[in-house]
């Protein structure tokens, strides 16, 4: 502030020696680019790092944590059909007729189109290896096995075991990636944020108090985007035997945990 009292002083002096000597056209000119020096001077780098810099004040850096659950309203799962046969052509038709039955019963359930899609279908030869070394013998293949996996993602979550029972019964071998989410998670994304940024306050009047000092102000409020929501993955190996119930385990509608992190800059000053 010193530095702009000795220019304002400089320059109102130069133009009050120089009254005489100018017209009044030069006088008008020597105004304007005064005026036009203190605007270039206000908004340089400069002016703004010698009135203010946040890095010098005294600061209180705080962490707030949330979590919360939610119940679940979206199923995903993997349905797989494995079959295998010395015969690629075999072994794809039998995939074929089971993945038909399955994606039949489905149906019959009440499953929509947009509720499944296809995942992957693979087909590969299944080697026997000769590990002796004196025999010369080549490794052969001794059948092909073919994979079909479709993917499911519903809102109706009550049928979970129907759709367990149903796929096993039509020649589905494998379930994988069985989770709950959440299908709008967005929906709660502010409730979790506004309950880590409380928390956040919280703490950090907590310790003002502590230390006798004074939150003046927030310098710097960031949210951490990496949080992700979590639900339980199951995966299962199905046989027919154990469709009946469930493959003893007990399939519940689970919760979903939703976390959300907050950093919070203080200014602080003695009280």
């Amino acid at each position: 502030m010193q530095l702009l009292d000795y220019r304002l002083f400089f320059l109102f002096s130069l133009e009050h020696s120089c009254h005489n000597k100018l017209n009044k056209r030069e006088k008008v000119m020597k105004q304007k680019m005064s005026l036009l020096f203190l605007i270039l001077y206000f908004f340089s780098p400069q002016a703004y790092g010698e009135e203010f810099n946040s890095s010098n004040l005294p600061q209180l850096t705080v962490k707030g944590e949330a979590t919360i659950f939610k119940p679940a309203d979206q199923l995903e799962m993997s349905v797989s059909v494995v079959t295998q046969d010395p015969e690629s052509k075999k072994a794809v038709q039998a995939n074929n007729e089971k993945m038909r039955k399955v994606v039949g019963q489905l149906t019959d359930l009440g499953l929509n189109v947009q509720d499944y899609q296809t995942g992957h279908f693979t087909i590969q030869p299944i080697y026997h290896y000769i590990d002796s070394i004196e025999k010369k013998e080549a490794s052969t293949i001794t059948h092909y096995e073919v994979t079909n996996t479709i993917h499911i993602k519903t809102s109706k979550l009550s049928l979970i075991e129907k759709i367990i029972g149903i796929v096993v019964e039509a020649g589905a071998n494998q379930l994988s990636q069985i989770n709950f989410n959440l299908n709008n998670p967005q929906a709660y994304r502010q409730e979790v944020i506004q309950l880590a940024t409380q928390n956040a306050f919280e703490d950090a009047n907590a310790l003002a108090k502590a230390a006798n000092v004074r939150l003046v102000r927030v310098l710097s409020l960031d949210l951490d985007p990496n949080q992700q929501n979590y639900s339980t993955p199951r995966m299962l190996m199905a046989t027919k035997q154990s469709s009946e119930n469930t493959y003893g385990v007990p399939i519940e509608i689970g919760q979903v945990e939703m976390r959300a992190n907050v950093h919070v800059i203080f200014e602080i000053n003695q009280e």
